[in-house]
């Protein structure tokens, strides 16, 4: 896996201070992207598009992620 997808502000406790999960996902190649809202999706396949602000020095950034109904056949 590479991307994990969640409906929460954070894998991790809001009051973290050391982000355990996050630490673990970074070690195993994962990226997370955090605070989805994907309840008005119906199942299906899809692809994700995701456009992160290029923000330098910090460890995460806003992004704007879009679905696009995925193309039969690719």
């Amino acid at each position: 896996m590479r991307l994990l997808g969640l409906d929460v502000p954070s894998m991790d406790p809001l009051d973290s201070k050391t982000l355990d999960s996050h630490h673990a996902a970074h070690a195993a190649g994962m990226h997370i992207l955090e605070s989805l809202s994907l309840s008005h999706v119906t199942p299906g396949e899809y692809t994700l598009v995701c456009l992160p602000l290029p923000l330098h020095g910090v460890d995460g950034a806003p992004a704007r992620a879009i679905l696009l109904p995925a193309i039969v056949g690719t």
